[in-house]
């Protein structure tokens, strides 16, 4: 028919676009090997360690052996029901969203007709509101790290809410003391050999200038003496990088370890909630919008990519100004 004779033409004028390029025989843990080597070195070291695990350990057992060309979202629906009591919630959408980029992939290089991890819902994760500090319970928090060495650090995370990422990468040419200003420019991050590298920001609008709250300002100048004396008292074998929290021997701090090592220290010595030290940024988020500052401002002071990802976050912890907006359109209107 004419239909049919089209359909040829198409595919001897250009069979690569139309015709599944894949192998028969190729499986999901042969692709999936290739697609982590593709991606080694287009996204942070962190987050290919990530991928790895998430398709090694909970992906490959399920999927692994079946055909690339054959897999169906059966086969991810029963990969999810499987892994949904070894993993959070959280983790288990992580999962099903690293699977359908490697499959998005090979869509995109014409591998496989169809993607069928799109086809599968997302693993809902429910919605649960974030422990922080109450306004006291901060004071406590500030008032139990005043003369710690890593006192700045803390209040970074707590007035201006950076991540422990950008607060260990920071290096003393990123702070301008006579402007009372910083710029987040790295963060970091760990490589395949377990060690931590200063590394890019999470995104673009990560990297961004913070405005020092003078007490701050006055924490990193007392940091750098602290930072000084351990130089002295270190020798010729003090490692230089140019760090603002460092080792006593002067090599970089690992993320890992830091929040047990000092800041759950702190909490628990006095008797504060256990809160995560990434908590201590949601703190200065919902701190700052109670005390009525500009939304725009948080998201800027945060870096979040734009304000709807704020006001998402902490939409609840703002003050309510329903009444006042019934109140001026009412009167707008004569009433």
């Amino acid at each position: 028919s004419e239909i049919i004779e089209k359909l040829r033409d198409l595919l001897r004028s250009d069979p690569a676009r139309y015709a599944l390029q894949a192998s028969c025989r190729q499986t999901v843990e042969t692709y999936e090997q290739e697609w982590l080597e593709r991606r080694r070195l287009s996204v942070a070291p962190s987050t290919w360690s990530r991928y790895e695990s998430l398709l090694s350990i909970h992906a490959l057992p399920h999927i692994g052996s079946a055909r690339l060309r054959s897999l169906t979202p059966q086969h991810i629906d029963y990969m999810l029901a499987a892994e949904r009591s070894k993993m959070s919630p959280r983790s288990l959408r992580h999962l099903h969203g690293t699977v359908s980029k490697m499959l998005a992939t090979a869509l995109e290089m014409n591998l496989i007709e169809y993607n069928p991890a799109r086809r599968v819902p997302k693993p809902r994760v429910p919605h649960t509101t974030r422990r922080i500090f109450t306004v006291e319970e901060a004071k406590r928090y500030a008032e139990a790290i005043e003369g710690h060495p890593f006192q700045a650090a803390m209040l970074l995370a707590l007035i201006h809410g950076m991540r422990l990422g950008e607060i260990l990468a920071l290096q003393w040419g990123d702070i301008d003391f006579e402007r009372q200003t910083l710029t987040v420019q790295r963060s970091l991050t760990q490589g395949s050999d377990g060690r931590f590298y200063p590394g890019p920001t999470k995104t673009h609008r990560s990297s961004r200038p913070v405005q020092l709250a003078d007490s701050v300002t006055a924490v990193l100048r007392q940091r750098k003496v602290i930072q000084n004396q351990e130089r002295l008292k270190f020798g010729p074998g003090w490692e230089d990088n140019g760090g603002v929290f460092t080792r006593p021997d002067g090599r970089l701090l690992s993320k890992t370890n830091f929040g047990r090592a000092y800041h759950y220290r702190v909490i628990e010595e006095n008797d504060l909630p256990r809160i995560t030290f990434h908590d201590l940024r949601h703190c200065a988020a919902s701190l700052g919008l109670m005390a009525s500052i500009n939304p725009k401002t948080i998201q800027e002071m945060l870096g979040h990519s734009s304000i709807a990802i704020t006001l998402d976050i902490y939409s609840h912890v703002m003050p309510s100004t329903h009444r006042e907006a019934g109140n001026a359109i009412a009167a707008s209107v004569g009433l």
